[in-house]
Protein backbone atom coordinates (compact mmCIF):
# COMPACT_ATOMS: atom_id res chain seq x y z
CA UNK A 1 0.00 0.00 0.00
CA UNK A 2 2.56 2.49 1.06
CA UNK A 3 4.37 1.85 -2.40
CA UNK A 4 1.63 2.55 -4.27
CA UNK A 5 1.28 5.75 -2.35
CA UNK A 6 4.87 6.27 -3.31
CA UNK A 7 4.54 5.95 -7.27
CA UNK A 8 0.85 8.09 -7.09
CA UNK A 9 3.07 11.12 -5.24
CA UNK A 10 5.75 10.68 -8.13
CA UNK A 11 4.01 10.64 -10.61
CA UNK A 12 1.19 13.65 -9.35
CA UNK A 13 4.78 15.78 -8.98
CA UNK A 14 6.15 14.60 -12.61
CA UNK A 15 3.15 16.30 -13.66
CA UNK A 16 3.26 19.23 -12.03
CA UNK A 17 6.77 19.30 -13.47
CA UNK A 18 5.99 18.80 -17.03
CA UNK A 19 2.96 21.48 -16.92
CA UNK A 20 5.22 23.93 -15.14
CA UNK A 21 7.92 23.77 -17.75
CA UNK A 22 5.51 23.84 -20.69
CA UNK A 23 3.82 26.78 -18.72
CA UNK A 24 7.61 28.38 -18.48
CA UNK A 25 8.69 27.92 -22.31
CA UNK A 26 4.97 29.72 -23.38
CA UNK A 27 6.02 32.62 -21.45
CA UNK A 28 9.71 32.50 -22.50
CA UNK A 29 7.83 32.41 -26.34
CA UNK A 30 5.90 35.62 -25.40
CA UNK A 31 8.72 37.60 -24.23
CA UNK A 32 11.76 36.94 -25.95
CA UNK A 33 9.57 35.92 -29.26
CA UNK A 34 9.53 37.73 -32.49
CA UNK A 35 6.10 39.47 -33.39
CA UNK A 36 4.72 38.29 -36.69
CA UNK A 37 1.25 39.79 -38.07
CA UNK A 38 -0.28 36.69 -40.02
CA UNK A 39 -3.23 37.45 -42.55
CA UNK A 40 -7.25 36.53 -41.53
CA UNK A 41 -9.19 35.16 -43.91
CA UNK A 42 -11.50 37.23 -45.89
CA UNK A 43 -15.04 37.06 -45.18
CA UNK A 44 -16.21 36.47 -41.65
CA UNK A 45 -12.54 36.14 -40.47
CA UNK A 46 -13.36 36.92 -36.83
CA UNK A 47 -16.57 36.26 -35.66
CA UNK A 48 -17.87 36.26 -31.62
CA UNK A 49 -19.82 32.36 -30.66
CA UNK A 50 -18.51 32.06 -27.26
CA UNK A 51 -19.70 34.79 -25.02
CA UNK A 52 -15.77 35.38 -24.22
CA UNK A 53 -13.95 34.24 -27.37
CA UNK A 54 -13.20 35.20 -30.64
CA UNK A 55 -12.86 32.60 -33.82
CA UNK A 56 -10.05 33.48 -36.39
CA UNK A 57 -9.29 32.12 -39.25
CA UNK A 58 -6.15 32.82 -41.27
CA UNK A 59 -5.34 32.95 -44.71
CA UNK A 60 -3.75 30.12 -46.12
CA UNK A 61 -0.42 31.64 -46.82
CA UNK A 62 0.88 28.53 -48.49
CA UNK A 63 0.09 27.30 -52.01
CA UNK A 64 -2.15 24.72 -52.64
CA UNK A 65 0.84 22.82 -54.41
CA UNK A 66 3.28 22.86 -51.64
CA UNK A 67 0.87 21.74 -49.20
CA UNK A 68 3.39 18.20 -48.07
CA UNK A 69 1.78 17.61 -45.12
CA UNK A 70 -1.11 17.96 -42.42
CA UNK A 71 1.51 19.76 -40.52
CA UNK A 72 4.81 21.38 -40.79
CA UNK A 73 7.05 24.31 -41.06
CA UNK A 74 7.45 27.12 -43.59
CA UNK A 75 9.45 30.41 -44.42
CA UNK A 76 8.14 33.26 -43.90
CA UNK A 77 9.33 36.92 -45.14
CA UNK A 78 7.99 39.77 -42.33
CA UNK A 79 8.11 42.52 -43.83
CA UNK A 80 8.37 46.10 -42.69
CA UNK A 81 4.83 46.37 -41.29
CA UNK A 82 5.53 42.75 -39.59
CA UNK A 83 3.26 41.40 -42.12
CA UNK A 84 3.81 37.46 -42.92
CA UNK A 85 4.17 36.44 -46.74
CA UNK A 86 4.84 32.85 -47.77
CA UNK A 87 9.06 32.29 -49.27
CA UNK A 88 9.08 28.21 -49.43
CA UNK A 89 8.16 25.47 -47.28
CA UNK A 90 10.90 24.55 -44.46
CA UNK A 91 13.62 21.69 -45.13
CA UNK A 92 15.87 20.70 -42.34
CA UNK A 93 19.25 22.39 -42.98
CA UNK A 94 17.49 25.54 -45.27
CA UNK A 95 18.98 28.91 -44.36
CA UNK A 96 17.31 31.92 -43.59
CA UNK A 97 17.93 35.43 -45.38
CA UNK A 98 17.56 38.78 -43.74
CA UNK A 99 14.00 39.30 -42.86
CA UNK A 100 13.01 35.69 -42.48
CA UNK A 101 11.25 33.02 -40.04
CA UNK A 102 10.45 29.83 -39.47
CA UNK A 103 6.57 29.22 -38.42
CA UNK A 104 5.01 26.00 -38.09
CA UNK A 105 1.69 25.23 -39.70
CA UNK A 106 -1.23 22.75 -39.18
CA UNK A 107 -4.15 21.95 -41.41
CA UNK A 108 -7.72 21.56 -40.25
CA UNK A 109 -10.18 19.76 -42.50
CA UNK A 110 -13.46 19.86 -41.06
CA UNK A 111 -15.95 17.27 -41.54
CA UNK A 112 -17.68 18.24 -44.87
CA UNK A 113 -14.83 20.67 -46.79
CA UNK A 114 -13.07 19.58 -49.76
CA UNK A 115 -9.62 18.53 -49.63
CA UNK A 116 -9.48 21.65 -51.93
CA UNK A 117 -10.82 23.81 -49.22
CA UNK A 118 -8.29 22.94 -45.82
CA UNK A 119 -7.96 25.24 -43.09
CA UNK A 120 -4.30 26.33 -42.39
CA UNK A 121 -3.34 27.29 -38.96
CA UNK A 122 0.26 28.50 -37.40
CA UNK A 123 -1.24 28.71 -33.89
CA UNK A 124 -4.55 28.94 -31.86
CA UNK A 125 -7.54 30.06 -33.67
CA UNK A 126 -9.32 30.84 -30.71
CA UNK A 127 -8.49 34.69 -29.28
CA UNK A 128 -10.28 35.47 -25.44
CA UNK A 129 -11.39 38.66 -25.41
CA UNK A 130 -11.04 41.01 -22.25
CA UNK A 131 -12.99 43.71 -23.32
CA UNK A 132 -16.87 43.19 -23.32
CA UNK A 133 -17.87 46.36 -23.81
CA UNK A 134 -15.90 46.82 -26.54
CA UNK A 135 -16.85 43.33 -28.26
CA UNK A 136 -17.53 44.34 -31.66
CA UNK A 137 -14.24 46.15 -32.79
CA UNK A 138 -13.04 42.61 -33.01
CA UNK A 139 -14.77 42.64 -36.29
CA UNK A 140 -12.13 44.94 -38.07
CA UNK A 141 -9.37 42.14 -36.84
CA UNK A 142 -7.82 41.86 -39.79
CA UNK A 143 -4.35 40.17 -38.48
CA UNK A 144 -3.45 37.57 -35.91
CA UNK A 145 -0.62 38.80 -34.16
CA UNK A 146 2.01 35.85 -32.95
CA UNK A 147 4.71 35.90 -31.04
CA UNK A 148 7.17 33.34 -32.82
CA UNK A 149 10.38 31.60 -31.18
CA UNK A 150 13.56 30.30 -33.57
CA UNK A 151 12.00 26.92 -34.13
CA UNK A 152 8.78 28.36 -35.23
CA UNK A 153 6.81 27.68 -32.36
CA UNK A 154 3.89 30.37 -32.27
CA UNK A 155 1.44 32.08 -29.87
CA UNK A 156 -1.54 34.05 -30.53
CA UNK A 157 -0.84 37.05 -28.58
CA UNK A 158 -3.30 39.69 -30.10
CA UNK A 159 -5.40 40.87 -33.29
CA UNK A 160 -4.55 44.19 -35.05
CA UNK A 161 -6.71 45.93 -37.53
CA UNK A 162 -5.85 47.06 -41.56
CA UNK A 163 -3.51 49.68 -40.15
CA UNK A 164 -1.35 47.31 -37.84
CA UNK A 165 -2.93 48.40 -34.41
CA UNK A 166 -3.09 46.21 -31.91
CA UNK A 167 -7.36 45.85 -31.19
CA UNK A 168 -6.58 45.12 -27.50
CA UNK A 169 -3.59 46.57 -25.86
CA UNK A 170 -4.27 45.41 -22.52
CA UNK A 171 -3.95 41.91 -23.41
CA UNK A 172 -2.62 39.65 -21.16
CA UNK A 173 -1.30 35.96 -20.84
Amino acid sequence: MMKAKHIYFCALGLIFIVALVLVAHRQYVVNSGTTILVPLGSGKNAKTIDSDYVYLRYKNLIPQKQLEAEQGKIIVYVNSFGVASFVKVYHSGDELKYGEHILDYHIYRPFGLTPAKPRVYFASYRYRYTDKDNQYNYRNARYAVLKVNDDGFALLSGLADANYNLINKDFRF
